[in-house]
């Protein structure tokens, strides 16, 4: 063979090479193609957690979180979801339920003893206040309270006062006295009666005489006096109240006025405990109700008295309301002014109670969670009463006694039920 001819049969081997190549090559390849090309990325089944809902996997397990089972998006069987029967049912499995922990109670009725403890302080009982004046203008020449903190007795001598004014109603008085006497003496009979006194020296009497009560005289120095038949130039002023001394006004030699207050004197064996009530609580108080009071200054012990007023205004800063009782102190153990703890019970008749756990709080309104089918449960919306012993009274709401309540993990249903399309009302409030 010629060098040109061989050269010629080496082009045709090589081009049908490769033409065997490239039939190869789309035999194993061209599968693949087809098979990129027929894949539909949305027939793919995304997982993800009810609860973590930024844990999403293409494939079934566990979510790292909370260790609950991932489910597929738009599954009837996840772990809940709402119901046809309405937005506010919850459905869980069994397993789910286990993991989430959710514990149901029977609601029931019970006695709910509410016991409000807050800060107190003794006060002075107001109506025990009492000042005492002088009758008349006149100068003190003795008085016997020397000091505050001294205690007095109503009808105790008070204070020696000379007084112009007073030396002069005791001689018209006296003079009244001479004048009806003297009409008295000579004795006429006539028709075998005696003759009355003059109706004028009687009224002359009787005027002069309210005029030294009026002046402050007791009627024991009336009859003194009527009986001495002299005036005295001082008077004694006896106390019209009794306590302890808490302002001398006036000293020995001092000129008073009528009017002019001599002593305040307060009452202690009766005071005034006041107690600083939260607002929310003080709804629950009222009148006669029996407040007990304890503190240091006591040595353990409990008094007890009863409430009196509820003051109507709010502390801005505290957010407390006062509230007064009065409380009987014979031994004058509680002093004015003594911080103390105050205690007020509040009793609930037969009251339908659910666990504090039970309630889902939020801006707007209360719920529960009632179990109303096999691991459903259903949001019902109450009115709360009373929190006291770990549970709150319901008022009002679709509850009767003998349902089943979520205790445990109702946040957790009512999460998942906002996911899922429900609405609670508000954010939570614990």
């Amino acid at each position: 063979m010629s060098e040109r001819g061989g050269r010629v049969a080496l082009i045709v081997v090589a081009g049908m090479l490769l033409v065997v190549g490239g039939i190869a090559a789309g035999y194993f390849l061209l599968p693949n193609f087809v098979g990129m090309a027929g894949h539909n990325h949305a027939d793919e089944m995304i997982y993800f957690c009810p609860m973590h809902p930024q844990v999403r996997q293409n494939e079934p397990g566990i979510c790292p979180i909370c260790h609950m089972d991932l489910v597929p998006e738009n599954n009837p069987d996840g772990m809940s979801e709402q119901m046809e029967e309405g937005e506010n049912l919850v459905h869980i499995t069994p397993r789910q339920r286990l993991i989430a922990d959710v514990a149901t109670v029977e609601i029931e009725s019970r006695q709910l003893q509410l016991d409000i403890t807050a800060p107190a302080t003794v006060g002075v009982n107001e109506e025990t206040q009492k000042v005492v004046t002088a009758w008349f203008p006149g100068r003190i020449e003795e008085l016997y309270v020397q000091k505050t903190g001294d205690y007095v007795r109503k009808g105790s001598p008070l204070a020696l006062i000379y007084s112009p004014e007073l030396v002069t109603a005791q001689k018209e008085y006296l003079l009244a006295l001479d004048a009806q006497e003297r009409q008295l003496l000579p004795t006429i009979e006539r028709r075998g009666e005696r003759s009355a006194p003059n109706e004028g020296e009687n009224r002359l009497v009787a005027a002069s005489e309210e005029r030294l009560k009026l002046l402050g005289m007791t009627d024991g120095q009336i009859q003194a006096l009527r009986e001495r038949g002299e005036i005295t130039r001082t008077t004694t002023i006896f106390s019209t109240a009794s306590g302890i001394v808490t302002r001398r006004s006036v000293v020995e030699g001092a000129y008073v006025n009528e009017g002019t207050t001599l002593i305040e004197v307060v009452d202690l064996s009766s005071v005034w405990v006041i107690a600083n009530i939260s607002e929310s609580q003080v709804s629950l108080i009222r009148p006669g109700m029996n407040m007990s009071v304890t503190g240091l200054s006591l040595n353990g012990k409990v008094m007890n008295g009863r409430v009196e007023y509820i003051y109507p205004m709010v502390d801005p800063e505290s957010r407390t309301i006062q509230v007064r009782a009065v409380f009987a102190n014979p031994q004058l153990q509680l002093k004015p002014g003594t911080y103390l703890t105050a205690s007020l019970v509040h009793s609930a008749t037969d009251a339908l109670a659910v666990p504090v756990g039970a309630v889902i709080r939020t801006g707007e309104r209360d719920l529960i969670y009632v179990e109303s089918g096999e691991h459903t449960f259903e949001a019902r919306e109450v009115t709360l009463g009373m929190k006291a012993n770990g549970y709150y009274q319901i008022v009002a709401g679709d509850i009767n006694r003998g349902d089943r309540v979520v205790a445990e993990g109702g946040y957790l249903l009512d999460s998942e039920r906002e996911l899922s399309g429900g609405a609670s009302g508000g954010e939570h409030q614990h």
